[in-house]
Order: structure tokens, then C-alpha cells, then sequence
């Protein structure tokens, strides 16, 4: 993070697709978003003690962690590493009421061994930022029973901050929760129409309590106009609204396949996480490749473990399984690597320009058991 002038600072946002970009925000959005933390949302106080293994460069770890504890007078606790086989020690040593988690760290920790665990665990709750492809209710309500802490899942970006949080007086497992108190949200389609409820769409955002989102992208004129099209900030997050205004976290747009306006988009992360556990693969990627009606079909290029014989209808077997019909890949390529960024990031618009003609197709002669 750099200083841009007294009133704003910069925080770097990558995308796997292109350079990072600086985003401009007020200094004013920290102490929002920790007084939103501290005295909203989680409701910490003096007595607590915020542990995470999380980076500083992560703005969530910063907002909510940082100053989430300054505002509450609370103690903050950074460790360098995730570590699970000391997490729970680690919460006991520093005696932590509260600890931050990203991703599938949660699932990590529910898949060690009972011996692993820690009695009387001082934690209580369990703050997580969704990137994944869904929240796990049933993994979150099997660690809370497990370990006695109450989880709590968000979404946020860096130019809006917080978005949205369950609450422990008010949450529902499975979604992201409701609005912040500064945020109004909306799930809008391409056009930037407003979707009905229960339909995918992107997050679109807007403050309104000013200086809390971000001013601008440092130095970039059009991301920042393309940002804030229509009035609103698009944080390229793909999720719905249920009937009682939840939000529901798919993907990312890039991480996201559109399936039609029935089915929507659903998550590439989901279908990836499948074939990855599948023995005798390395790595994969999944894209989405436009068909004539305009609609995506799902593509999968798998990286197969050096002296493997795996084929495309062994992975196409393993996603019937394991997924629901609509998620199960039509082309499947085994490729030697996949190409990145420099920055390590598999160049997922590279390969969805590539299209489909070297890959295997189930609808040629294939047939699903179901």
C-alpha cells in the first residue's frame, strides 16, 4: 500500500487477466469499516482477542482485523502462516475470542484428525470472506458442532469493502448475508437491468454514507468509468438474492459460466475443485465457450499427472458423480500446463478464445448414466 495524499491511500487489486490495478481509497472507508466491524456487525469489544494467519496486503484482513480491533480497544494477534496441524493451539496461546479465515481454510481444519483438536477452544466466532464457488452449510454446520464456534460469512471487494454479512443475531448459512448499514446492493444482468429475485446476476453496489468505497482506480480514467457504470460500482462478483434478501456468493465473473437465463451462471471453482480431487490429475481449468444460442458450454482442460493414463471420458465420469447434470463438462482437452500471467495466474480468457475444436466432445457418442 502507498500514501496518494493525505485524505485517500492505494490498494493494489489483482486480476488474473491483466496488470494490477491501484485502488483509490478514502482514508475515511478504514474507520468505516471498522466501526461497522467492531460495533455493527460482530459487536467486539475490549475483552476480545482477533487472531488470523492472514496477509496485511488482504484489505479484508486490514478493515475487519486491524481496524475492526482498534475501534473496539481489542487485541489483535498475527500470525505468519496458516498452519493447521497449530491452529487450535495457537487460538488457546493467545487465548483468541475471534479469528479471520479465507476460502477453504475452515474445510482444512474440519478434515484433520480428532486428535488435532483443542478442548475449550476460546473462540467463538469464525469471520470468512467468500471467494469460493458456494458457502458449505452443511461443512459449516458440522465445524460448529465440531468446535463450538459460530461462523459468519461475508462478501466485500476492495473498492467497496464490506458489502454484505451475516450477523451473529442474524445470519443464514449457505448465503453472505445482508446488506452493511453504509451499502445498498443490487443483482443486475448485462444491461444493468435489475434481475428478479432468485435469478443469477452480477453484485452492483453504491455507498450511501459517503467517502466509504472506493474514489477511483489510481491513474486508469477508463477502469474507472467501466467501474462505475450506470451509478453503480461493479464488483464483478456473479450471485443472487433470495426471497428474504440474503445474498448468495457463485463467483467471481471471471471464475463463472452463463448456462442460459434458466440456469444462469454457476461456478467454474465448483467444477474445477471435482476433477483437481480426481487421482491422477495435476491441475485444471475450466472455461466457459460461447454455443449458437449464445449460451456457454463447459470446457475442462486437464493437466494429468506425469506417467498417467488418465482420459477425457475417465474425468467425464468423475464430474457425472460427483455434479449435477448442468455442471458436467461438454469438452474435455488434456493439455501438458496451461498458460499464466506472470504473476502465476492460469490465463483463463486465453483459453476460452481458443474454442473447442481439439478437445473431446461427449456428444459425440458418449452417453450420460442419468
Amino acid at each position: 500500500m502507498e500514501q496518494a495524499d493525505p485524505l485517500t491511500a492505494i490498494y493494489v487489486q489483482r486480476n488474473a487477466a491483466e496488470q494490477p490495478k491501484g485502488v483509490v481509497l478514502p482514508n475515511y472507508a478504514y474507520i468505516n469499516t471498522g466501526w461497522e466491524a467492531s460495533k455493527n456487525l460482530f459487536e467486539f469489544s475490549a475483552d476480545d482477542r482477533i487472531f488470523t494467519t492472514l496477509p496485511l496486503y488482504s484489505s479484508f484482513t486490514f478493515q475487519i482485523g486491524v481496524m475492526g480491533s482498534l475501534l473496539a480497544d481489542a487485541v489483535f494477534v498475527l500470525e505468519e502462516q496458516f498452519d493447521p496441524s497449530r491452529f487450535w493451539n495457537q487460538i488457546a496461546e493467545h487465548d483468541a475470542t475471534v479469528f479471520l479465515y479465507l476460502s477453504r481454510m475452515l474445510s482444512v481444519l474440519q478434515n484433520q484428525d480428532a486428535a488435532a483438536d483443542v478442548a475449550d477452544t476460546p473462540a467463538e466466532l469464525a469471520i470468512g470472506h467468500s471467494f469460493g464457488f458456494a458457502t458449505d452449510d452443511e461443512m459449516f454446520r458440522n465445524f460448529e458442532d465440531r468446535f463450538d464456534v459460530t461462523v459468519l460469512e461475508g462478501y466485500g471487494v476492495t473498492p467497496a469493502t464490506i458489502a454484505t454479512y451475516n450477523r451473529p443475531s442474524d445470519r443464514r448459512l449457505g448465503s453472505v448475508g445482508t446488506e452493511a448499514s453504509y451499502v445498498e446492493l443490487e443483482i443486475v444482468d448485462s444491461d444493468d437491468w435489475p434481475v428478479p429475485t432468485g435469478e443469477t446476476g452480477e453484485i452492483v453496489v453504491r455507498p450511501t454514507r459517503p467517502n466509504t468505497m472506493m474514489k477511483q482506480y489510481h491513474e486508469n480514467p477508463p477502469a474507472t468509468r467501466e467501474a462505475f457504470r450506470n451509478q453503480w460500482l461493479h464488483t464483478g462478483g456473479i450471485g443472487y438474492k433470495d426471497e428474504d434478501g440474503y445474498l448468495h456468493f457463485i463467483a467471481n465473473r471471471d471464475n463463472s459460466i452463463y448456462r442460459g437465463r434458466v440456469d444462469g451462471r454457476i461456478s467454474s471453482l465448483e467444477i474445477e475443485s471435482v476433477i483437481n480431487a480426481q487421482p491422477g490429475v495435476r491441475q485444471s481449468t475450466v472455461v466457459g465457450v460461447r454455443n449458437e444460442r449464445g449460451n456457454e458450454e463447459i470446457k475442462a482442460l486437464v493437466v494429468p499427472e506425469d506417467g498417467t493414463d488418465i482420459t477425457p471420458i475417465d474425468v467425464c465420469k468423475r464430474c457425472e458423480q460427483q455434479l449435477p447434470y448442468l455442471k458436467v463438462p461438454r469438452y474435455i482437452e488434456l493439455r501438458d500446463d496451461l498458460p499464466r500471467s506472470p504473476s502465476g495466474k492460469v490465463r483463463k480468457r486465453d483459453l476460452k478464445a481458443e474454442g473447442t475444436a481439439d478437445a473431446w466432445d461427449r456428444k459425440s457418442g458418449y452417453e450420460l448414466s442419468r
